[in-house]
């Protein structure tokens, strides 16, 4: 190629991005997004099934009120940083039990993971980390992907959504302080420079907003020509590379415990 051609080509090439813009939707990203080989988000599909016969267990979950924290909106964020529970979950390469605390929690729009090829409207990232260097974590992030479609105005997010929140708590999103059905890969942080240090668990359960909360976040993105040229703040979907997706189900489990207790009880 002649020196000419070779400036022609580069001067009109796209250029990569190592700013984190979502012009590409992280396909332009530099590094690590580029060259790693464990990044986030991907599509979840092709999983193994396991159960607690396979060592993996229930996610157990604290909660508390988070009342001193860092609000960011702006450009590609919406997030809140600030202490709010632990999570203390099965590492799916080691099957030991660890710990880490929450530290943030961010919003995504449309979602950036997919399950079983169906993208969501929305999908927030509940992120925890190891609190010292001691800690037994294997991963500096472990985070929970909760997806959210269109239906029932969301409590939580009627919170998540107010200008300075008194306070906010997972356990008005969460029925329940333990996770019986969930999807479990090694990954990245889906926003630049996309380190692969994260443990993902992806929730089953589907959540539900309202179009008036999911318009908020769609204000900000996705309809916003400003913003990345109406793009959404979604990562591009990433190769799995060969990693293994595990799905851990107890649910089915625990209603056919409470099925036949049921049953002893009519019989007696």
């Amino acid at each position: 190629m002649s020196a000419v051609l070779l400036a022609f080509t580069l001067l009109f090439a796209p250029a990569l991005s190592a700013d984190g813009g979502y012009s590409q939707n992280g396909a332009d990203w530099t590094g690590v997004c580029q060259s790693g080989t464990t990044q986030s988000p991907i599509d979840i599909q092709g999983y193994t099934d396991v159960d607690s016969s396979d060592g993996f267990s229930v996610l157990s979950l604290s909660f508390n009120s988070m009342t001193s924290y860092t609000k960011t909106v702006s450009g590609y964020s919406y997030k809140y940083s600030g202490v709010h529970g632990s999570l203390t979950a099965v590492d799916n390469a080691k099957l030991s039990n660890y710990t880490n605390y929450g530290t943030s929690m961010s919003f995504h729009a449309p979602s950036e993971h997919y399950l079983d090829g169906k993208q969501y409207a929305g999908e927030m990232h509940i992120q925890y980390e190891p609190t010292s260097s001691t800690n037994s974590s294997p991963y500096a992030y472990t985070i929970i992907v909760v997806f959210f479609e269109e239906g029932a105005e969301n409590s939580f997010l009627t919170a998540f959504q107010s200008t300075s929140p008194a306070s906010l708590n997972l356990n008005t999103l969460f029925s329940s302080n333990t996770v019986d059905n969930y999807y479990m890969y090694k990954g990245s942080k889906t926003s630049f420079p996309c380190a692969e240090a994260a443990q993902y668990y992806v929730l089953d359960q589907i959540y539900t907003a309202s179009a008036a909360q999911l318009k908020v976040f769609t204000d900000l993105w996705a309809s916003n020509p400003s913003f990345a040229g109406g793009k959404g703040n979604n990562r591009a979907l990433q190769n799995l590379n060969g990693r293994t997706i595990y799905h851990f189900d107890d649910s089915s489990a625990a209603t056919t415990v409470l099925g036949l207790l049921f049953g002893l009880f009519l019989v007696a």
